[in-house]
């Protein structure tokens, strides 16, 4: 297995996973996740499609408020540890 699922309308389909990722129960975990973060790791194809959508949605004001504060630190520069 290559870890690669896609939805009955081919590669882009994600619609087999949305009810699930927009749920609380997944956002209160996800947020649980990257806010201690400093670092996001993806592949190419993975990333582009993560940087190509999340920081526009942390000035999306209909967006949910985890949901804008995951795409504000997508956005966020990376800072030296140490």
């Amino acid at each position: 297995m290559d870890g690669y699922y896609s939805g009955p309308g081919g590669p882009a389909d994600m619609g087999w996973l949305m009810p699930y990722a927009i749920s609380d129960v997944a956002r209160d975990h996800l947020t649980e996740l990257w806010k201690p973060a400093t670092t996001a790791l993806l592949g190419r194809i993975n990333g582009e499609g993560f940087f190509g959508y999340w920081p526009t949605v942390a000035d999306d004001p209909s967006a949910d408020p985890r949901d804008r504060a995951y795409g504000a630190w997508t956005r966020a520069p990376a800072r030296p540890r140490g």
